[in-house]
């Protein structure tokens, strides 16, 4: 939300409780939908060492059986219509190191944490 009410010209403090990486176990995958949306915020590179790995559907197992199902091509109108739908499987604290970084990189944006 700071990114994008900076990008519009406005002035903003981003106040953080801790600026240190979140240290979780846990992997978070971002669907095509949110890629899209990071894409036309100018944010994609958030994920840029955040080992994020490409994914491009989804596999069910059962028993012997496999079953892969494809994310269908990105509609016409939207950003990279036509291609491959792709999410992005990633580590949570690095995704968020990388939004705090774009946001530091931004001249409409002040970050700060409580001393």
């Amino acid at each position: 939300m700071a990114f994008a009410l900076a990008s519009d010209s406005r002035k903003v403090l981003l106040l953080e409780r801790d600026l240190s990486e979140p240290d979780r176990i846990v992997g978070e995958l971002m669907q095509p939908g949110g890629m899209l949306a990071l894409e036309s915020l100018g944010l994609a590179d958030v994920l840029d060492g955040a080992d994020a790995v490409d994914v491009h559907g989804y596999v069910i197992l059962d028993k012997d059986e496999t079953c892969h199902l494809s994310y269908p091509h990105i509609p016409t109108g939207m950003l990279h219509e036509g291609d491959a739908a792709r999410g992005r499987s990633f580590h949570h604290g690095r995704f968020i190191m990388g939004l705090r970084r774009k946001c530091r990189e931004h001249p409409n944006i002040t970050v700060s944490s409580r001393p």
